[in-house]
């Protein structure tokens, strides 16, 4: 409590303000019933679906306090797993079967030269 006065003095804020800003915030707050909440935001966020997040952060968005924040993480990183995913998702059904045609190629000329 001494602490919490002499913050208040070096503040020149009242005592009863920094008093009751610590009783009012653990009042709102259940710690337990927002972890769930967060823990479920960012679960979602390992599946390619913007759907899952965006519909958590609508409708919690006013009863939990940093999910604005972990929402936008959520997103970003399903944004980032995208623009990475779809063009290696591209250029593997593209790529491999060039690369299983020349393999054949090589692998037919070196068979034609050894068995004539």
């Amino acid at each position: 409590m001494y602490s919490l006065y002499v913050i208040a003095a070096a503040l020149e804020v009242d005592f009863e303000e920094l008093a009751n800003c610590d009783k009012e915030a653990s009042e709102d707050t259940n710690p337990d019933y927002n972890s769930i909440w967060l823990a479920l935001l960012h679960l979602s966020g390992l599946f390619l679906l913007l759907f899952p997040p965006v519909t958590i952060w609508l409708w919690k968005k006013d009863q939990i306090k940093n999910i604005r924040e972990r929402g936008i993480d959520v997103i970003n990183l399903q944004l980032a797993m995208l623009i990475v995913m779809i063009p290696s998702a591209i250029f593997s059904i593209l790529l491999i079967p060039i690369l299983i045609v020349i393999f054949l190629r090589i692998f037919r000329l070196y068979l034609t030269c050894f068995i004539s």
